[in-house]
């Protein structure tokens, strides 16, 4: 019989001790002592897990293996932990170095255009192009790049949810939750200001989780049809992608500073082709004139506040309108590029 009895023995008027009387046999006074201390031990384990030790090594799961209320056990609670508190993980090779994305509709008289400038001039890789229901066939002038490997195409929204990936840590499930929630506002036409918000945010998020991170693309740009990315005509670069190359190897995020092109003298309508001609009339052959450097239109918000987003996928949290958002444990270096 164990009995605790707390009595203060007085000498000279100090507490000298605190008797307690465990019996007569001293092997019961080494059990009791080994059962206290391996309790303690195991309750200063459960409370505070030792850094790094595998799930499978500690006390709770091989002594209280119980299920938890929402079902997962203490072993698959602790993996998730381990596995989402890491940060991501920058590819080391990549498929494809430079991919833009872009959500578009009855843009057919442009496409051409603009995909062989941004080859040409940009040094495009690749173009994810998601199709917000056009109406003018716009695959008559698509499919000859997608046979060519240069346009992967998408129905934009799909009729249904794309169901997850694996999850390997917290950001990935932060990811596919915005970009589910962005997609359902997108398909139930819930956005009220900004019509295609949702629509355009779910479909540079779901390029960005399915096409780019893990060694999809190393660059990813969020450009218009109308939006057109090229070096200063000053610089020495020939290309956007050969100032990435050479300026920014390890950068994970840019912000393009945009300039608004005015009607450049169309004023009834918009430019049309010259008589005779097959083709529509260029944007970039049309479209010339812009405010000049310094002036009150110039600095005003119209001319001069239009940016975009380059970004590593790898590194994206998720897409807002213009930009790329990064997860909040990474240090992004963030510069504006102005060659």
């Amino acid at each position: 019989m164990l009995c605790y009895v707390f009595r203060p023995l007085f000498r000279t008027n100090r507490i000298i001790g605190i008797r307690i009387l465990w019996g007569e046999n001293s092997l019961v006074r080494l059990g009791l002592i080994s059962v206290f201390f391996i309790v303690l031990l195991i309750t200063f384990l459960v409370t505070f897990p030792p850094t790094g030790v595998q799930p499978s090594w500690h006390p709770l799961y091989t002594i209280f293996p119980g299920q938890h209320k929402n079902g997962e056990s203490a072993q698959e609670m602790t993996q998730v932990a381990d596995l989402w508190d890491s940060p991501p993980v920058r590819s080391s090779s990549h498929l494809r170095f430079l991919t833009i994305v872009t959500l578009f509709k009855d843009e057919r008289p442009r496409l051409r255009e603009w995909i062989e400038f941004n080859i040409g001039t940009g040094g495009v890789d690749h173009f994810v192009l998601y199709d917000h229901g056009s109406t003018d066939e716009p695959l008559e002038i698509l499919q000859y790049y997608i046979n060519e490997g240069k346009v992967t195409y998408i129905p934009w929204p799909p009729q249904s949810i794309p169901p997850p990936p694996p999850f390997n840590t917290r950001l990935e499930e932060s990811q596919y939750s915005i970009f589910k929630d962005n997609l359902e506002a997108c398909i139930d036409k819930t956005d009220t200001v900004h019509k295609q918000a949702s629509c355009q945010k779910s479909a540079v998020s779901h390029c960005a989780i399915y096409h780019g991170k893990g060694g999809g693309t190393r660059w990813l740009a969020f450009l218009d049809v109308d939006e057109f990315l090229f070096p200063r005509p000053m610089s020495k670069y020939k290309s956007v992608a050969e100032i990435l190359r050479q300026q920014y190897p390890g950068t994970d995020h840019l912000i393009i500073v945009g300039i608004n092109f005015g009607p450049s003298e169309h004023i009834n309508h918009a430019a049309r082709p010259a008589p005779g001609s097959p083709l529509p009339a260029l944007i970039i052959e049309s479209y010339t004139r812009r405010p000049e450097l310094g002036s009150d239109i110039w600095n005003s918000q119209w001319a001069s506040s239009i940016t975009k987003a380059i970004a590593n996928p790898d590194m994206i949290s998720h897409s807002e309108i213009h930009r790329f958002v990064p997860p909040d444990n990474t240090n992004w270096v963030c510069c504006k590029c102005r060659n």
